[in-house]
């Protein structure tokens, strides 16, 4: 395939630059995007290989960036519109360094994101707590991840919906798969209990927890199948 010079120039880049598909529902709203075009400087900023990402969405490669400071239906929502921009800092933990992200729509459905180190410019106090904040997010998340792993117990997280976003060694012997196979699938497709006493299928546990927001303990009768 012919690279034409500005594509080879964004493919040696020393900014992050990636391509994006923007995905629809039924109804045509926009509610996650797909990777189609990436240089080396967003792999690095990323911690992803382009091979591993390229054709998969957002919410495939990172669904522990969901949350509170990223809305994701809001990004989609006003980056797929005709001339729309977005504009906002991300921290990667895998170069512990600030970028400015900015994406703007370049046509119907795709949308071009640009991603420049701003960690020299920032250099305040504020700013300077904010990286010692997340790496401290990030070494207890590390050190519960080995914790996790260690115990004899099997452990699986889940989002909102009742999605699998990660499991311990214990789980995926027990389920029969591992994380990667697992993730972001439903658990209520794995996990599937019976109550041996009257061989009848058990109320979902995590749905319940997931409707309540309560602890939900399964008794002594429950088998998983």
């Amino acid at each position: 395939m012919n690279i034409s010079l500005p594509q080879s120039i964004l493919m040696h880049a020393p900014f992050g630059y990636a391509y994006h598909k923007i995905i629809k529902d039924k109804k045509g709203k926009p509610i996650d995007y797909e990777y189609v075009e990436m240089n080396p400087a967003f792999e690095k900023i990323a911690g992803k290989k382009a091979k591993d990402v390229i054709g998969k969405k957002f919410t495939e490669i990172f669904p522990f960036a969901l949350n509170k400071e990223f809305d994701l239906s809001s990004f989609c929502r006003k980056i797929s519109v005709k001339n729309g921009k977005y504009e906002f800092e991300h921290f990667s933990n895998y170069q512990n360094k600030w970028f400015k992200v900015s994406a703007f729509n370049v046509k119907k459905d795709y949308f071009v994101s640009y991603y420049t180190n701003i960690s020299k410019e920032e250099s305040s106090e504020k700013t300077v707590q904010k990286i010692e904040n997340m790496q401290k997010i990030h070494n207890v998340n590390e050190n519960l991840r080995i914790t996790l792993n260690s115990i004899a117990e099997a452990v699986i997280a889940t989002d909102t919906k009742g999605r699998i976003t990660g499991m311990n060694p214990m789980a995926e012997s027990m389920l029969g798969l591992t994380e990667a196979e697992a993730e972001n699938k439903p658990l209520s497709k794995f996990f599937i209990t019976i109550d041996t006493k009257t061989g009848k299928k058990s109320e979902n546990p995590v749905k319940k927890v997931l409707k309540t927001g309560n602890a939900s303990e399964i008794s002594n009768s429950t088998k998983l199948i």
